[in-house]
This record gives C-alpha cells, sequence and structure tokens, in this order.
C-alpha cells in the first residue's frame, strides 16, 4: 500500500513539475530508486530513454565518479608523498 501511495504521488509530480532534475535525482535516494526502478521496466519494454531515464543515467555516473573520487583519494596522497 505504501508503495503504491508513493508511486502515485511520484507519477503526479512528474505530471505537475516534469521529471527531476540530475541534483535532485543525487540528494534524494528513495526517489531515484524508484526512477531506476521505473527505468529498467521501461528498458525492458524496449521503450526510448526518456528525459526522466537520461536524468537518472546522469545522476548514477555523477554520484559513482563522486564515489571513486573519495575511494582513490588515500591512494593518490600516498602516490603524491612516493613521488616527492
Amino acid at each position: 500500500m505504501h508503495r503504491a501511495i508513493t508511486m502515485a504521488a511520484f507519477a503526479f509530480m512528474l505530471a505537475a513539475c516534469g521529471p527531476p532534475s540530475v541534483e535532485e535525482l543525487i540528494e534524494d535516494p528513495e526517489m531515484f530508486a524508484e526512477v531506476a526502478e521505473e527505468c529498467q521496466i521501461e528498458i525492458a519494454q524496449g521503450k526510448p530513454r526518456s528525459e526522466l531515464c537520461r536524468n537518472a543515467q546522469k545522476a548514477a555516473e555523477t554520484m559513482m565518479n563522486n564515489v571513486m573520487k573519495e575511494a582513490l583519494k588515500p591512494f593518490n596522497q600516498a602516490l603524491e608523498g612516493f613521488l616527492k
């Protein structure tokens, strides 16, 4: 029931305001998860990529880049120290 209400609210938001931006998807993990699930369904059905799914893809790429930057910080710092 909770999921149905959430999806209905999400659908209403899309209809009223357009798709969420990349920044909005990054800031709201629950919304991102819902959008990602919807996009997986659309892709499986062979539908063309919507603006929503393009934004979700960009958000996923941005988040992954941020994670990789943070994960590599200690390695880069050690490498800088080694090269001095």
